[in-house]
């Protein structure tokens, strides 16, 4: 009989500190929001944000980039032609 005893207040023992667990981890995530909720920048508002223009259009400078390139091996061949 002792034996059984001691497993039920095991398990009940075991059945609160779990319970105690997730009291705690819920209040911890609670006090955790509430005190980021200032510094967070995501959220709901997003969408009301302005779109960010960049300082660099990729593609303007991929179409130099090769003009370049073109321009480049135009004069390689050229002065090719002139050697032979």
């Amino acid at each position: 009989m002792d034996k059984k005893i001691v497993i039920e207040k095991l398990k009940d023992d075991f059945r609160v500190r779990i319970f105690l667990l997730l009291v705690l981890g819920f209040l911890l995530g609670f006090i955790i929001k509430l005190e980021s909720v200032e510094s967070m920048v995501i959220g709901f508002d997003d969408y009301r944000v302005d779109a960010y223009v960049q300082g660099y259009d990729f593609n303007e400078i991929k179409d130099e980039m090769n003009a370049k390139i073109d321009k480049m091996k135009a004069e390689a061949e050229m002065q090719g032609a002139m050697e032979e």
